[in-house]
């Protein structure tokens, strides 16, 4: 009966040991008092998983990569979903930085479905930059398009490496890309079997311009994009053309003593009156315009200059045979008064032609 009570107590005394024990390794939800060497996690090679709903929601491999909604993730963070920041972070202060300190990627975004974007980039202010990229000696940003697509065209189903848009209120003027290099190129665009660079104006959307390769620019100028049309007077060009200075001259700033050659951009505006309010540029559409219209005007003028050449030779043949004509009359002119002489000895022919 004694030992029973012993071993009674003793397991008593080992269960009250046991439930202090495995209540000091609990984890408690509603806050727990840590040390140093506390930690939550795994002490084994196998992953840490979160669940809410009985779902798994993020998991952290033994290798320390990070996943949510993504059970094998292959970077340091991989997310299967959306994320959106709504927070209000200081001037200055990034919303989002990666920092990578090797030739790997910083950040990297790739997604499958169709029609959708693998990185947006929304600036609401004023006077902000959606997306700035800085690289001293490499590559801001590069894209690529696996598919061998073209540029974005509007209302087109193409496909974009990069797209920029410019959503400025009516009368303003800022730029849907701009690019600045101090000794290199500004904008670089490479495509192995399509277009490398596509720029498209107006309202209307009917006027573009693309590279593709060729010696130049393929620019579109539909009629259907225009308005108040009217005929131009090619011969009137003509005539301001051939009165507009033209200058040979270099670019202040130019390294390599390039030389150019054509008119200011304030002599272009003072004789034709093209273009918007800027008098200093000069629109390639327009560069082009009145060399085709003053050719037109150069060529009604040379039909007009062949009409009256053909006039001139008209009367010069009829003068010329009337010449002719006249040469013969005097002709039978002399003849009768040689004629006469011979029944007239006294009479002289010089005197008969004096008279």
């Amino acid at each position: 009966m004694a030992y029973g009570r012993l071993f009674t107590a003793i397991a008593t005394i080992g269960a009250i040991f046991m439930s202090g024990a495995a209540a000091a390794q609990d984890w408690k939800t509603t806050g727990n008092s840590t040390t140093a060497t506390n930690f939550l996690g795994t002490i084994n090679n196998e992953p840490l998983i979160v669940k809410t709903d009985n779902k798994e929601r993020l998991r952290i491999l033994s290798n320390g990569n990070v996943g949510i909604h993504a059970t094998d993730p292959t970077a340091t963070l991989a997310v299967d979903g959306t994320y959106a920041e709504s927070a209000s972070p200081s001037s200055g202060v990034p919303v989002m930085k990666l920092t990578s300190g090797n030739i790997e990627a910083a950040l990297q975004a790739q997604n499958g479905e169709a029609g959708q974007n693998v990185i947006e980039a929304f600036d609401d202010s004023k006077a902000g930059v959606g997306v700035l990229a800085v690289s001293k000696h490499g590559i801001g940003v590069e894209a690529n398009l696996n598919g061998g697509n073209d540029s974005a065209k509007k209302g087109a189903a193409g496909l974009s490496a990069v797209q920029a848009l410019d959503f400025s209120p009516s009368g303003s003027y800022t730029y849907g890309i701009y690019a600045v290099s101090d000794a290199n190129i500004a904008v670089f665009g490479e495509s192995i079997h399509n277009i490398s660079a596509y720029f498209e104006f107006g309202n209307s959307g009917g006027e573009y311009c693309e590279y593709a390769g060729s010696s130049g620019w393929n620019c579109a100028y539909p009629a259907a994009a225009r308005k108040h049309a009217a005929a131009a007077d090619p011969r009137a060009v003509l005539e301001k053309l051939t009165a507009l200075p033209e200058w040979r001259y270099q670019l202040k700033g130019e390294t390599d003593g390039a030389w150019y050659l054509g008119p200011t951009g304030e002599d272009f505006k003072a004789a034709f009156d093209l273009g918007g309010g800027d008098s200093t540029m000069i629109d390639d559409a327009n560069l082009h315009g009145v060399a085709l219209t003053a050719i037109a005007g150069l060529d009604r003028k040379l039909i007009d200059d062949e009409a009256k050449i053909a006039a001139l030779t008209a009367d010069n043949a009829a003068m010329k045979q009337t010449l002719a004509e006249e040469k013969n009359e005097m002709a039978s002119l002399r003849a009768a008064v040689d004629r006469l002489a011979r029944n007239r000895p006294a009479l002289a022919v010089a005197d008969l032609t004096d008279r």
